[in-house]
């Protein structure tokens, strides 16, 4: 049982890395370019949140990948 929690732990705290990288990735190309060529690019590919929901979801990811890191270092040291 200890085994499959550390996994989903691991997994959780992955694909939140990759999450919050590719919210990051938005975020400098909207710095660069503006943000509405950014809100340009989410309509091209039919996302349905402008920048703004973008930055509220990265934070949510970066809350969630916090949270799994303190979980993963305190059920596992």
């Amino acid at each position: 049982m200890r085994e499959i929690i550390r996994i989903v732990l691991l997994l959780v705290n992955i694909i939140s890395f990759i999450g919050i990288s590719a919210v990051a990735l938005f975020i400098l190309y909207c710095e660069f370019f503006g943000y509405d060529k950014g809100n340009r690019f989410l309509k091209n590919i039919n996302f349905p949140l402008d920048d703004n929901g973008i930055i509220v979801i990265g934070f949510i990811i970066g809350a969630i990948l916090i949270a799994s890191i303190l979980l993963r270092k305190k059920l596992f040291l």
